[in-house]
């Protein structure tokens, strides 16, 4: 209880000082990088990249694609987009170009089983990209540390299993943040990771690398992690989907990363980061497992029936508060699936019994992270707080309702190495599914009011109903339109 409350006043007296700081380190970003939002992307030419990884997949096996053209549009788009976005840490694409003939072959040979390769193979063929900590055999396994820097994967990690197991084709490992950490992707090894929206701006972290991939139309579906808003950041700063379960099979247990094996702790799962909203299903399938019917118990939700809550932001102890663009964003679809698909609204989803206290939990942690020895008392009320906190949430959201809240409580902030120092509370957001210990899709919601940044909003429910979050992120899709873009040209400013 003592420290908790000391970490709730350290925060509430170093407020006004961080905010002032935050203001110099904004000036000075913008005095030095601004020349940077003139560097573009030329727009994708091949209609390839710009499909979904079901599309793909369905031409793959129908043979009115070749694995071949596929892996070749995602790789030469890979090689092209890196000299902006600086998102590579290791490549595989002349490997992964001999692994695609080999599945052409494979398919000229026998054109009897298309139907049981939907089944078996849903990826066959396609092009994916892998944070780096997920381990692809044979590629580089640092962490984004110098001190690992020569260590290469002897193995495939288990979800990268999946997916090779599933047909999928790595064609490259992306950057994070060191020991995936900080919620911005800069490391010694490749320097910081930008965002194809503004390069001065940054994509997010810890799983930056594959975000500036995807939205810059070089990957498809990406494999990332999460721990407390891993996935969720980059996502809302790349207008990309993501998505972050609570389903038992997803927790990571071979990262590079050492972590505190607390049970009680906040687990490290997989999950995946994609352009399109019908992806998450058919990544989410193969990760899980062909048993999991994911796809099916999605089909058969019945939004009309769900009860929605939101929370237009937190609101607890700590935490940043959200612009008005985000919360407009919230509103916008509690309101769309109210009126339009019927559910029952319900705003200002009742938080108070234990949200107060998410600061506690999240400061031990913090103190695990950063090895500052959190005294056992502390970490027991931690864990009594988190139960409690879980429990109650379980109990609001049951199987028949949803949450909606912002997935950050802003736009991109400036890429800079102070960034993680002025970001705590608004991480608070996207840490929310791994402190309750629930599921969360985050959902694009186009741009901020400058037009320029995109935003995003999560819909969270609760652990094991991924089915729910995510037939409603499909509704939702209608709403904001999906992924958005980037801003690219065709001028002498373009990466080419």
């Amino acid at each position: 209880m003592f420290v908790g409350n000391v970490c709730e006043c350290a925060v509430s007296l170093l407020a006004p000082l961080l905010f002032v700081l935050a203001l110099c380190r904004q000036a000075v970003a913008t005095f030095t990088t601004g020349n940077n939002r003139a560097r573009r992307l030329v727009p994708p030419e091949d209609p390839i990249l710009l499909r979904s990884a079901n599309c793909l997949a369905r031409q793959i096996r129908s043979k009115k694609l070749t694995s071949e053209e596929v892996v070749s549009a995602f790789a030469d788009r890979c090689r092209l987009a890196n000299g902006l976005v600086n998102a590579i840490i290791d490549q595989r694409f002349e490997e992964a170009l001999r692994d695609a003939r080999r599945v052409d072959t494979a398919l000229r040979a026998d054109t009897d089983n298309i139907s049981a390769l939907c089944a078996t193979k849903p990826l066959l063929g396609l092009a994916v990209t892998v944070k780096e900590n997920c381990r692809v055999k044979g590629m580089k396994f640092t962490d984004c540390v110098r001190r690992f820097e020569k260590r290469r994967a002897k193995r495939d990690g288990a979800a990268v299993r999946s997916l090779v197991e599933a047909g999928a084709i790595p064609v490259a490992v992306t950057s994070t943040s060191p020991y995936c950490l900080y919620p911005h992707t800069e490391n010694q090894l490749i320097g910081a990771t930008l965002n194809p929206y503004d390069p001065s701006r940054s994509i997010g972290g810890s799983s930056g690398g594959e975000a500036a991939l995807l939205t810059s139309a070089a990957s498809v579906i990406g494999l990332a992690t999460d721990a407390g808003g891993s996935i969720v950041i980059p996502c809302s700063f790349a207008s990309l989907y993501g998505h972050r379960s609570a389903c038992e099979s997803l927790v990571m247990a071979d990262l590079a990363s050492v972590h505190d094996e607390d049970e009680d702790e906040m687990a490290t799962v997989v999950g995946p980061m994609c352009r399109y909203v019908q992806d998450i299903e058919l990544m989410l399938d193969v990760l899980c497992g062909s048993s999991s019917n994911l796809s099916d118990q999605i089909a058969r939700v019945d939004v009309s029936a769900l009860t929605v809550y939101y929370i237009e932001q937190l609101g607890c102890r700590g935490s940043l508060a959200a612009d008005d663009a985000v919360k407009e964003k919230v509103r916008a679809a509690a309101q769309y699936l109210g009126h339009v698909h019927g559910c029952r609204v319900q705003p200002n989803a009742d938080l108070g019994r234990f949200r107060d206290r998410m600061l506690v939990k999240l400061m031990s942690v913090l103190s695990v992270i950063f090895e500052l020895n959190a005294d056992e008392a502390t970490r027991q009320e931690a864990r009594k707080v988190r139960s409690t906190a879980k429990k109650n949430m379980r109990e609001l959201l049951s199987d028949k309702a949803v949450l909606l809240l912002p997935a950050y409580p802003h736009a991109a902030f400036r890429a800079d190495c102070w960034a993680f120092l002025f970001e705590g509370g608004a991480t608070f957001y996207a840490a929310f599914a791994a402190f309750f210990d629930v599921s969360s899709t985050v959902v694009p919601a186009a741009f901020d009011r400058s037009r320029r940044l995109p935003v995003a909003i999560q819909v969270v429910a609760n652990a094991r109903e991924d089915r729910l979050c995510i037939a409603v992120a499909k509704k939702l899709d209608r709403l904001f339109g999906g992924w958005q873009p980037p801003p690219y040209t065709t001028t002498a400013s373009a990466i080419a």
